[in-house]
């Protein structure tokens, strides 16, 4: 797993640099491969192994966009930047809203900007979905999960 964390810090600052799409897709393999790991290596049954892997292949969109978010940086769509991630989660994503505000409101998400070009606050204009649209219901199926393949963002409850 070190070799994994080295690796995707490298192809950051290699992006930083110079984003060419062949790095953007080794950072989408690494990051996809990272998230297997956490799963292997986490002391849980088989079939709950099993049970994450299937969420995560399912739920990939949700989670590639919540690794951007932690990330600094979009892996896996060709949204332009953090605001379009949350406007388009406003419209697609919006019963995991939750999970889209814990990445945000963390150390890491804190370094992105949400705001769009126009100076809305998609941020804020998600919290405001969450609370006014009659479709929103929340989602909890992958909140373990997310806490297994994002530990600095959920604490896990035992």
């Amino acid at each position: 797993m070190v070799f994994i964390n080295k690796r995707l810090i490298e192809l950051k600052r290699m992006i930083e640099k110079k984003a060419t799409q062949e790095i953007k897709n080794e950072m989408l393999r690494y990051s996809l491969l990272l998230c297997y790991l956490r799963i292997q290596n986490e002391e849980i049954s088989p079939n709950a192994k099993l049970s994450h892997y299937n969420l995560l292949h399912d739920h990939w969109t949700e989670i590639s966009r919540i690794a951007s978010i932690q990330m600094n940086f979009i892996i896996g769509c060709d949204l332009a930047n953090m605001a379009a991630v949350f406007a388009n989660a406003v419209i697609h994503q919006l019963n995991y809203s939750h999970l889209f505000i814990l990445a945000a409101e963390s150390e890491n998400g804190k370094k992105n900007v949400y705001k769009g070009k126009k100076g809305d606050d998609h941020l804020m204009k998600l919290k405001d979905a969450m609370r006014t649209k009659s479709k929103y219901t929340k989602e909890e199926n992958l909140d373990e999960l997310v806490a297994i393949i994002f530990p600095k963002l959920v604490p896990k409850t035992s």
